[in-house]
C-alpha cells in the first residue's frame, strides 16, 4: 500500500495561487541556468519576483533588484 498522500502533490499549486510575491534564493544572471529561467516564467505570469543573491546584490534582473539576503526583504 502507497503511503503517499495526494495532497501533497497539490501543495505547490496551492501555495502559488495564494502567492504574490516570491522571494527566489540564488537567482542568477546566468541566462543558461533555471535560477534565470524560473525567475523570468514567474515574473512572465504576474508574480512579484524578489532576486536573492549575495554575488549580483545590486544589480538589476528581470526589472528588479538584487538583493543580498532575505533580511533585506521589506514586508
Amino acid at each position: 500500500m502507497d503511503a503517499h498522500d495526494d495532497s501533497l502533490d497539490d501543495m505547490p499549486r496551492q501555495l502559488l495561487s495564494r502567492a504574490h510575491r516570491i522571494a527566489v534564493l540564488g537567482a542568477s544572471a546566468r541566462r543558461d541556468r533555471p535560477a534565470y529561467e524560473v525567475p523570468a516564467y514567474l515574473a512572465r505570469h504576474g508574480y512579484e519576483i524578489v532576486p536573492v543573491n549575495p554575488r549580483y546584490a545590486g544589480q538589476a534582473l528581470h526589472g528588479r533588484t538584487v538583493l543580498a539576503s532575505l533580511a533585506e526583504i521589506s514586508e
